[in-house]
């Protein structure tokens, strides 16, 4: 038997111990227990008919005393881990800087783990604290995958791994985080998707017809019928959000979330130019930042679509309520429906596939990359380094075209030099003999 000073606080002998047969002919196993605290441990025995059923005894007496302890916070290891996870994860948010966009992301993960659902089986709901464990939330995160896809199975790890499991832990709940150091391929049995969408940038024609076609649309006369419980006027005005948040993307190269989410007070006027003021809590990276609104026309879009909102408001904002955000799924929805369509109307075959990212690459291409690194980075809200390994376009024959042009001007500079300065100059002498 081990003595005291070789177990350390909440440490136990249960494992290292032999169960010995007594003349009853039943297993007697005696171990010890030392408190979390730190004082003294404590000798008990168990009982069983079995060596098996000794031990077993043994740790359900572990359990009784460590939730014992574990009580005087509260919590005990049989509690339901939906309960605590309830506090846990509110207790998260509060202590961490996160921008909507991540609440948003993290508070909808947190809804599939907790919440019923018709297209899942496995959640929280089904586990006690002490269940806890790699296998019960693999199996967690890989039901989510399968039915809800592998982002919103990501975002569930990093909420049941940052916001429970590492305060179980705190809590002394758990000895540690089973999922630490797991790859979500692991976690999820699933691997990452091929790279089907950006990297591609439209011509300047191409992004011409598109930005044209979008100012003359008129979903009024477009959209003749209702649908289900959806007016003209309300699909009408579903379809204007469509299209004014694919204008401002194309004028300014903001990403979704952040077209999504400019406030009228975002809008500024500086020396008679539209910028966009895009918020810390708004920006991917967390920094703010100012876009410039380079085409002329869109800016008129978007104070024509400002006009009688109040400073609150959003730009683009929900259909039915500016004061209101749009909905992220139903904003995605709307651009997938809408993008494909533009493809076909103006006759850009890159819009099949590519979405509102598009005209990241594209303004880059387009006049991005005649800014200095400095400025690019203001506008686009990223590094050079990640321009480019994102926004360029491997099809794109005009650079290539350009770099030749520059090399064959520069070659012919080059001889030309050399071949005059080879070139005999006759003298005065040799020119009136001639």
């Amino acid at each position: 038997m081990n003595s005291l000073r070789d177990i350390e606080p909440g440490g136990n002998t249960i494992a290292d111990n032999i169960p010995r047969k007594n003349s009853d002919g039943k297993f007697w196993l005696d171990w010890r227990y030392r408190p979390k605290d730190g004082s003294p441990s404590k000798r008990y025995r168990s009982k069983g008919a079995t060596k098996a059923l000794a031990r077993s005894r043994a740790y359900a007496k572990l359990d009784k005393l460590q939730e014992a302890e574990n009580a005087k916070s509260g919590w005990t290891v049989s509690d339901p881990l939906k309960d605590y996870a309830k506090a846990s994860y509110e207790s998260y948010k509060a202590s961490k800087r996160l921008s909507p966009l991540t609440i948003r992301a993290y508070d909808e993960a947190f809804s599939l783990l907790t919440e019923p659902c018709s297209k899942h089986a496995h959640s929280l709901g089904d586990l006690r604290i002490k269940d806890v464990r790699f296998s019960s939330v693999k199996s967690i995160l890989t039901d989510l995958a399968s039915h809800h896809g592998r982002t919103r199975a990501k975002h569930a790890r990093t909420v049941i791994s940052a916001a429970i499991i590492d305060y179980l832990v705190d809590d002394d709940l758990l000895s540690g985080n089973p999922i630490t150091g797991a790859s979500l391929d692991r976690l999820t049995a699933s691997t990452k998707p091929e790279r089907t969408r950006g990297g591609v940038a439209l011509t300047h024609d191409e992004a011409e017809r598109v930005i044209t076609y979008l100012l003359a649309l008129e979903p009024l006369k477009e959209i003749t019928s209702a649908r289900g419980r959806w007016t003209v006027e309300d699909r009408a005005r579903k379809l204007q959000c469509a299209i004014d948040q694919a204008l401002l993307q194309a004028g300014t190269s903001l990403r979704a979330n952040e077209a999504n989410n400019v406030l009228v007070s975002d809008v500024k006027d500086v020396g008679g130019q539209m910028v966009i003021d895009v918020r810390p809590e708004v920006a991917k990276v967390g920094k703010a930042r100012f876009a410039l609104v380079f085409d002329d026309r869109i800016a008129d879009r978007i104070r024509e679509r400002m006009q009688g909102r109040e400073a609150h408001h959003f730009v683009i904002g929900s259909p039915m309520n500016p004061a209101q955000p749009w909905d992220r799924n139903n904003a995605s929805k709307a651009m997938r429906e809408l993008y494909p369509r533009i493809a076909k109307e103006c006759e850009v075959p890159a819009l099949e596939i590519q979405r509102s990212h598009v005209w990241r690459t594209t303004n880059f291409h387009l006049w991005g990359r005649y800014m200095t690194p400095e400025l690019a980075n203001i506008q686009f809200g990223n590094s050079e380094a990640v321009r480019a390994s994102n926004y360029t376009d491997p099809r794109d024959l005009d650079a290539l075209v350009t770099a030749k042009e520059k090399y064959a001007d520069k070659y012919a500079d080059k001889s030309n030099t050399q071949q005059q300065s080879s070139t005999p100059i006759a003298s005065d002498s040799e020119g009136i003999a001639a």
